[in-house]
């Protein structure tokens, strides 16, 4: 592909230059498999004073692709009008919908195609939940503030839908979800998320071994996996991340759980160091109250481990693991003890993703529709 041509991946975090998470990861892999893959690549990612004030620059280079970034407050992004020019992209991929993707429209230059991949898009009820969820003793006012916030983002992100050439969703059961709730008519397409495939043989540790894969924040909600390390004493726990927010709650998690001699709590690892303990995991426990189709679960299925779920994206955790469906994460894990069937749907899990998200698959899919959206005129 000409070098001439140049793909903006918009996204709300990417890896060292903001918060950690999957829409970061999933995007820092399409950006290195596509740039070796001859395409001029960037990203464009908000800058999160409350995360990384101090080490985000306006452009920096990672893993030789730059990273453009702008504050995450409208004030910001009206003063930085000039960096949007500055990407100069002839297609600009948002990893779902931001402040950023209207920006970016609005600024892009003449002729600029504009696509989007619904992640995890939340609906007013989805990010309500969430609040509660964090949150007690709620007025009827603040709902109605609440209400009323969303209903302007969301009336600036519909100007950007009308601006897009193209839409995508990383799972299926999220396709008629971004129809209904951005009032699309044209079809949405499926662009998953990709996942690199170890092409080692697994070997599962000889004790039972679970693990907790994300953010240590409200939608995730850690401490239920740190309760279920008080009642399986035999099991050994494995919490991978940390809080990135309210800091306070490390200190806190650690403080109440810091004792149990079968919990490990390792903060944010390394690619290899996550890979070796998904490989040995028995299963990643997704405790959520909602999510997308997250890269963590990819990740698992890739490492034959099956899924204990709250959430069913897809049905995944329902086919390849367990779907705790009313929060009885402990029949999931006494399923995991008992039973052997958790190896053959780990075995299947494995097919799964390599059938539908292997890394040089959906490169190539990638490529597909970035040459079919430069072909429009």
């Amino acid at each position: 592909m000409s070098s001439s041509l140049r793909i903006c991946f918009i996204v709300n975090e990417y890896p060292v230059k903001g918060k950690v998470g999957g829409f970061g990861t999933l995007t820092r892999d399409l950006a290195k498999g596509l740039t070796a893959r001859g395409w001029d690549i960037c990203v464009l990612v908000p800058r999160h004073k409350e995360i990384a004030a101090n080490i985000q620059k306006n452009i920096e280079f990672v893993d030789g692709i730059p990273i453009f970034t702008i504050p995450s407050n409208f004030k910001g992004k009206l003063e930085n009008k000039a960096v949007y020019k500055l990407i100069d992209a002839d297609i600009y991929h948002s990893e779902d919908v931001i402040y950023d993707s209207y920006f970016a429209a609005k600024w892009s230059k003449k002729g600029a195609k504009h696509i989007v991949t619904f992640q995890d898009p939340p609906t007013f009820e989805d990010l309500w939940m969430l609040e509660t969820t964090r949150n007690e003793g709620h007025s009827k006012l603040k709902k109605f503030k609440w209400r009323i916030k969303f209903a302007l983002r969301h009336m600036v992100f519909m100007k950007y839908i009308k601006r897009c050439d193209g839409f995508f969703s990383e799972a299926k059961f999220l396709i008629d979800k971004s129809k209904k709730m951005f009032n699309i008519k044209e079809k949405i397409g499926f662009l998953p998320n990709p996942v690199n495939i170890p092409k080692r043989k697994m070997k599962k540790a000889r004790s039972p071994t679970v693990c907790f894969l994300g953010r240590w924040d409200t939608q995730k909600r850690p401490w239920l996996f740190f309760d279920l390390a008080k009642k399986f004493p035999k099991v050994i726990f494995i919490a991978m991340g940390q809080p990135q927010e309210n800091v306070e709650w490390l200190k806190d998690f650690k403080k109440k759980y810091g004792n149990l001699k079968n919990l490990q709590m390792p903060g944010f690892v390394s690619e290899s160091e996550k890979s070796k303990i998904l490989e040995k995991s028995w299963a990643l426990v997704s405790t959520s109250v909602r999510e997308g189709l997250p890269v963590a679960f990819l990740e698992a299925l890739a490492h034959e481990t099956p899924i204990i779920s709250f959430v069913n994206p897809d049905k995944l955790p329902e086919k390849f693991g367990f779907w705790a469906k009313t929060e009885n994460f402990e029949d999931g894990l006494e399923w995991l003890l008992q039973s052997k069937e958790w190896r053959l749907k780990g075995k299947k899990g494995r097919k799964y993703v390599e059938t539908w998200h292997a890394y040089d698959r959906v490169l190539e899919m990638h490529e597909k529709v970035y040459q079919e959206i430069l072909s429009q005129h």
